[in-house]
Parts: C-alpha cells; structure tokens; sequence
C-alpha cells in the first residue's frame, strides 16, 4: 500500500471472490483493493484536478456491478466492469459533489453543494439534475429502497418518495449533517454530524 493515503470513502461488493471488495481514495486518487489479494493496491483513477469525496457500489442486479465515484467541480465516475475500468460521466453540474448512493432498480442519487441534486437511472451512466428546492449545503444521501433521505449543513434534512425526483425539506435541530444511511435491521434511518449527534428516524 503506497504511503498512508487518507480515506475520504469506501465502497464494496459482497457478491464473490472475484468482486471488488473496497475503494478508498486520497483526495484526487482511487485506490482499489480485490478480495483475491487483499493486500494488494492499484491505482485506478488518476483526477489531479478534482478532488473525489465518495463512492458507492450500486447493486445493478447483473454480474457486472455498478461503481459510482463522486468529487469536486461535478465530477463523477462510474464502472459498470466490476471497477476494472472507470469512466468520466458527463454531470450537467459543476458544483462540487460530496455523497453518492444507489439502488437495486439502477437508481442513483448524488448530492453537493447549494442543494445540487443529480439522479441517473443506469446505474451512473447518465446523469440529469434535479430542482432540489434548496440551497444549502448537502453532505449525505441514502435510501431504504422506498424513501430517499438527504442531509446537510444547518439541520437540513430532505425526502423523497418518488426516487429523487421531488423533495420536501425540513430542520432537525442547527447542527450540520454529513452522513445518513438506513438502518435495515432496525428499520429506521440514521442521521449524523456536527458535536457527535446522531438522530434516528
């Protein structure tokens, strides 16, 4: 492993050996890892002019799994090889992108900066924005498969029931949010940020 790269965000398969297993990425590099030989690293994506901020595994439901990788200046990237390869998608946004996730059904939602919304139906192929309806800062965005929730700076918190296409946001509190995810065991979603709080809902 070259040097101590900082993890900005990780994403795995959990469909065999031969899947990949983790993305971390230091700032403007992806690093993958393969379950085959775990303690070996390749550098995958080289973006020096843009950092990258997240990625996620999108469960495509075919054997080749769908990765999203999400960054600075509207940068995405995506694989649909089992992240042998990836390519730069054409955005349609250039504010800086900071969460990614998808779905069974290829659904995918990215959020970022001034309440930008961008939502691909392919698994990450292409990408269309979406009116969000706010400007704040968004940090995080997750799913139980029905209700998509984003978070964000200022207590913002936003859903949506008809997978990314309309919004109703609210305030939870005047903390910033940088993470949501859904909680499949306990049914419930999770909410986290500034001063360690965590909300559940």
């Amino acid at each position: 492993q070259p040097g101590d790269p900082v993890v900005s965000g990780a994403a795995y398969s959990e469909n065999g050996a031969t899947q990949p297993r983790a993305h971390v990425y230091d700032g403007d590099k992806i690093w993958l890892s393969k379950s085959t030989s775990a303690n070996r690293i390749q550098v995958m994506v080289d973006a020096p002019a843009n950092h990258l901020n997240a990625a996620h595994f999108c469960n495509s439901g075919s054997t080749d799994r769908a990765f999203v990788i999400v960054g600075d200046g509207g940068l995405v990237y995506s694989s649909d090889n089992n992240a042998n390869t990836f390519t730069a998608r054409t955005s349609g946004v250039t504010d800086n992108l900071h969460a990614v996730w998808g779905h069974t059904d290829g659904v995918v939602i990215v959020v970022g900066y001034d309440g930008t919304v961008i939502k691909s139906t392919d698994s990450g192929d292409t990408w269309t924005e979406i009116t969000s309806g706010t400007t704040e800062h968004l940090y995080g965005v997750t799913t139980d498969g029905t209700t998509w929730v984003a978070v964000g700076a200022n207590g913002t918190v936003g859903t949506s029931t008809d997978a990314g296409a309309t919004w109703s946001w609210g305030t939870q509190g005047s903390n910033d949010y940088y993470c949501a995810r859904w909680d499949q065991g306990n049914s419930l979603f999770l909410i986290g940020g500034d001063e360690g709080k965590v909300h559940l809902g």
